[in-house]
Order: C-alpha cells, then sequence, then structure tokens
C-alpha cells in the first residue's frame, strides 16, 4: 500500500512497518464506504496508544493492547477519500509498534498524499515525553500523592510541549525521549544507567540496535531538552558542559542541516537556575568552537504553590497545561530565528 513514513520506522520483510519511537507513524490517503480501519499489533508491552486524524484533525486515541489488533478509526464516513494520519502517541519504553494494514478500505495513489514537509526533532527525558501529562495531581502540604502511575493511557506525544509546536508550524515531530534514566551524565536520582549519547541513533528505542536511517524528511530543526535527571541531585558540574558539546557533535553530524536549540524546563525554579546557566555557557562554547550559534531556550518555571493544590501531572510532572504554555515559549524562538510563521496563536493547540 502506498503511504508516507513518517520518523524513525523500519519495513520488515513481512511488509510490515515497526517503530517505537513518538511521533513516527503513518500517512496514506485511502477510499472507504463507511469504515476506516487498521491492523496494529503491540510487542514488548502491555498496551500502546495512538492518535488518528482523518483529513488533518485529530479523530480518535487508538489504544491497542499486547498482540495483534484491527481498530476501528472512523465509521459512518460518506463514501470517497480521506486521509488519514497514524501517529505513535505512547513512549517508546512501552514497547514495539508494527503497522500491518489498513482495513475496511482500498488505498489511493502514492502522489495523492500531502503533508507538511518540515520536520523538528526532539530529543529529551520525562519532560518531552509528556510523563503522565493527562493524569491530574495535587499534592496538598508536599505529599507525593501517587495517584496515577506512569503509564500509556496517562502518557501523550500529541500533548507535549514538541508535539504542540509542530501543529503550530505545520511541521512533522518526531520525538526521541525516554522517561526516569535519560540525561547527560547520570539518571534520576543520580542512577548510573544508559545515557542518551549511547541509543540516540537507534531506529526502535530500546528494542533494537538498528541504527535510523535517514528521514525521508530532514529535521529542519533539533530541539535538544535534556538537563532534568542531571540536576535531580545537584548541579553535575562542567562534567555537564563538556559532555553536550560531544553529545552536539553527534546530533550535528545526524542532523547537518538542522537548526539547534537547547532548551531545560519547564522546572520548578529550585532547579532551574543553574541549569539554565549551564545551557547559556554550552551555546557559547559551541559557538567559539565551531563558529555556529546555537539558541539556548529556557522553558521557564513549572508553577508549584507553596500549599500543593495547584494541579501537575502524574510525580509532579507537568500536565497538558504547562506543556502548552512551554509550547508557547518555544514557539516564539523559532519563529523569530527560523522566521516561520505560526498557523495557530502561540501556546493554542
Amino acid at each position: 500500500m502506498p503511504v508516507i513514513l513518517v520518523g524513525r520506522t523500519v519495513q520488515e520483510g513481512s511488509g510490515a512497518i515497526t517503530f517505537a519511537w513518538q511521533g513516527c507513524g503513518i500517512i496514506a490517503v485511502l477510499s472507504a464506504r463507511e469504515r476506516i480501519s487498521v491492523r496494529l499489533k503491540t510487542e514488548n508491552g502491555d498496551r500502546l496508544c495512538y492518535i488518528a486524524l482523518v483529513d488533518g484533525k485529530p479523530y480518535k486515541r487508538l489504544d491497542v493492547p499486547r498482540g495483534e489488533h484491527t481498530v476501528t478509526i472512523a465509521q459512518g464516513l460518506n463514501p470517497g477519500k480521506y486521509k488519514v494520519e497514524i501517529y505513535r502517541d505512547s513512549e517508546a519504553m512501552f514497547g514495539l509498534s508494527s503497522f500491518l494494514g489498513f482495513v475496511d478500505c482500498e488505498e489511493a495513489e502514492e502522489e495523492g498524499i500531502t503533508g507538511p514537509t518540515r520536520l523538528i526533532e526532539v530529543i529529551g527525558d520525562s519532560l518531552s515525553a509528556g510523563y503522565g501529562n493527562l493524569a491530574v495531581e495535587i499534592h496538598p502540604n508536599g505529599a507525593p500523592s501517587p495517584l496515577f502511575p506512569h503509564v500509556a493511557e496517562t502518557s501523550s506525544w500529541y500533548y507535549t510541549y514538541g508535539a504542540m509546536t509542530g501543529r503550530a508550524f505545520n511541521s512533522h515531530v518526531c520525538t526521541i525521549a525516554r522517561s526516569g534514566w535519560w540525561g547527560l551524565t547520570r539518571g534520576w536520582q543520580g542512577a548510573p544507567r544508559d545515557l542518551i549519547p549511547l541509543i540516540y541513533n537507534r531506529a526502535l528505542g530500546p528494542w533494537s540496535d538498528k541504527p535510523a536511517e535517514p528521514s525521508s524528511i530532514p529535521a529542519h530543526v533539533v530541539v535538544i531538552n535534556i538537563g532534568s535527571n542531571d540536576w535531580s541531585i545537584g548541579d553535575p558540574g562542567p562534567a555537564y558542559e563538556d559532555a553536550y558539546i560531544e553529545f552536539l557533535r553527534l546530533v550535528r553530524t545526524l542532523n547537518p542541516g538542522a537548526r539547534l536549540f537547547l532548551c531545560i524546563g519547564p522546572l520548578p525554579d529550585n532547579l532551574r537556575a543553574e541549569a539554565v546557566m549551564r545551557i547559556q555557557k554550552v551555546a557559547e562554547r559551541w559557538e567559539q568552537a565551531t563558529g555556529e550559534p546555537v539558541v539556548a531556550v529556557d522553558l521557564g518555571n513549572q508553577e508549584l504553590t507553596a500549599d500543593g493544590m495547584t494541579p501537575t501531572g502524574a510525580s509532579w510532572h507537568p500536565s497538558w497545561v504547562e506543556h502548552r504554555r512551554a509550547a508557547g515559549v518555544l514557539q516564539n524562538f523559532i519563529a523569530d530565528v527560523m522566521k516561520w510563521e505560526t498557523q495557530l496563536p502561540h501556546g493554542v493547540n
């Protein structure tokens, strides 16, 4: 079936298309009489979620448990051609996706498929992955209140600051992010786990060592937001700057034409000040070493009131509302540097 593949995907010999990173997916134009369904497979996890768009509008969030399943995207349609987009909404850590084909419809010609011609790549940790951003927690007097576990149902790429920013510019967004242990010098609470440079270029995240192949749409913008785990037990010091510079060399090699934006946040103020200073130093050092200016972006303070009654996402993470605010900040920077016009008011998605 003629489709456009978005982001990091692998075409298997069986005809299946596998993917794991958020924002990766499929675009097709389909002829349908009344219904459009899709055959999807979930491996190495209990369930995965996807965002399905029909003719450019979000139509349904698909919930696919372990195994192969046929899922209805739309029904009650009038006979005709429809543009259908399916994007991975769940973090790579939750399992491996396979697209096995559309059902209850017929394929149209590939030349009839259109979509965004821009790509924004987002690299980060739980803040970029949307950890628990659909959950609503309060923390009276600082209580942990772990009401919502970190599961696919309460976490959504579509409502992250990165994806919202992409929609504002009519751009694809592929998010290379992992909650909990992704840092440049250390993971959450200093955990000596794998660091992002070691797996950044994998096509299928933690599920394969296969390197990613060049995307059909090269990245125009790369947003890097790594630091919240490095700072979880205090300032990691100059080692963070050194590791960041080395990682930028890798990112630049894989994205030779992209403009780089170095972000931090949204974070509470007690972590943010030192992190912002380090990011600014990295930007200065990179420009001194290479002559290439990069953009340092402070995504701001995560509002947490003293009484703990300001709602957050799961485990104190930013809610989708906070992501929307951060998206407005990032959109301003990208619009100014790239001279891109926004399709939506800043922060409104």
